[in-house]
């Protein structure tokens, strides 16, 4: 006989802890019963089909507030661990049956999920209560900035995409709650995960600064809103993964004067061509390339919109309501003098010279960075607490 969710409380009632995903919490509350989950959302939910959607971005309603009401969690803090808690600072408004900016696709297939959609830390997950964040469901964070590496998107042994929901699915004389650190096809424990590398201090940085701007602690470039600044980077990391014949240049003068790769960039063949469609590896130098842009903004954008001949309308294509601060940049960049951009080598061009190093680089009467007028735009470096730097 299904229980009434609203007339009692659990005697365990764990309540969500800081940036905790919906779906984590409800794993984390079956657990604490000594449930397995799909027994726990049968007695309690025997008529709703949860896994074979996404939850925590489809999230429903009644779900959520009956179990803020057995936990004894106030409704706002229930409604907090949905993805919809992003809408007006990340993205105008969510999109339930279809792709939303910024939010990583899973793939959802019954209860399968085919995409890697799910991050997550390897060091986080080891902690003594383990659970996945609302951020591991963002595009827009490779790194935790905690431990300081870089986040997984699969099982390093099967190369399955993460299923916390499947810990005890599929084995009937299995009891016991299974933890969610373990992959629930080949049983390898999560927390064991390799650290893949270094992780450069901009990229951290740059990280760091959209977390301030989603908890409301910082502003965008010249005060605007958090989502006015998103759309804008969307639209520049857009720009670096741009399949178009005239933004190649603009790509290939990136990644050249930047030294990150971003022009070997590939979009798997069945996936529509969006950032959030693309892995960790391939998001990260896609970002670290937006970082690196913006360390000394307008200057660099201008340079490279000289260098490869752009117009204003090939950079404002698609964008719809564009910043001001950006617009500005943009106009007329031939107003300004173009210099040697760092880590720029063997530009090509009519009116070319040669360096003392040997390298051909565009002629230009002194090497100098562009003037910018300080009133007709604000340097995002300020408002990312990035160094400019004249290198990488």
């Amino acid at each position: 006989m299904p229980l009434a969710p609203s007339s009692f409380l659990l005697g365990n009632r764990p309540k969500p802890s800081d940036d905790e995903l919906f779906s984590s919490w409800l794993i984390r509350v079956a657990h604490s019963q000594g449930l397995k989950l799909q027994t726990f959302c049968q007695l309690i939910w025997p008529n709703k089909s949860i896994w074979n959607r996404d939850c925590d971005r489809c999230g429903d309603a009644e779900l959520v507030s009956s179990l803020a009401s057995m936990t004894g969690t106030p409704l706002a803090n229930a409604n907090a661990t949905l993805l919809t808690s992003f809408q007006g600072k990340l993205f105008s408004d969510i999109v339930r049956c279809g792709h939303t900016k910024w939010i990583l696709p899973l793939g959802v297939w019954h209860r399968m999920r085919r995409r890697r959609g799910l991050q997550f830390c390897p060091d986080c997950l080891a902690a003594s209560v383990p659970y996945f964040r609302r951020s591991w469901r963002l595009s827009l964070y490779t790194v935790c900035e905690e431990h300081k590496r870089y986040l997984c998107d699969e099982c390093p042994q099967c190369k399955s995409p993460i299923h916390p929901h499947r810990g005890e699915m599929g084995d009937r004389h299995k009891t016991e709650p299974t933890s969610v650190f373990y992959c629930p096809f080949c049983g390898f424990d999560l927390r064991e995960a390799k650290n893949d590398g270094h992780v450069p201090p901009d990229l951290l940085a740059f990280q760091s600064y959209h977390s301030e701007l989603l908890r409301g602690s910082a502003l965008g470039p010249q005060g605007s809103s958090s989502l006015k600044y998103f759309t804008f980077l969307a639209h520049v990391l857009t720009l670096l993964a741009s399949q178009r014949e005239r933004m190649r240049r603009f790509c290939e003068l990136t990644s050249e004067a930047s030294g990150i790769a971003i022009t070997d960039i590939k979009f798997e063949p069945d996936m529509p061509v969006y950032f959030d469609a693309l892995g960790i590896p391939e998001r990260t130098r896609l970002l670290q390339a937006a970082a690196w842009l913006f360390a000394d903004w307008p200057a660099r954008l201008r340079s490279l919109m000289i260098l490869g001949k752009l117009r204003y309308s090939d950079l404002i294509l698609e964008l719809d309501d564009a910043p001001e601060w950006f617009l500005s940049a943009i106009r007329r960049p031939e107003r300004y003098r173009v210099s040697l951009l760092p880590g720029q080598r063997a530009f090509r061009g009519n009116n070319e010279c040669t360096s003392e190093d040997g390298f051909p680089h565009p002629a230009i009467s002194e090497p100098e960075a562009l003037q910018t007028p300080h009133d007709e735009t604000l340097a995002l470096s300020d408002h990312l607490a990035l160094s400019k730097a004249s290198g990488k």
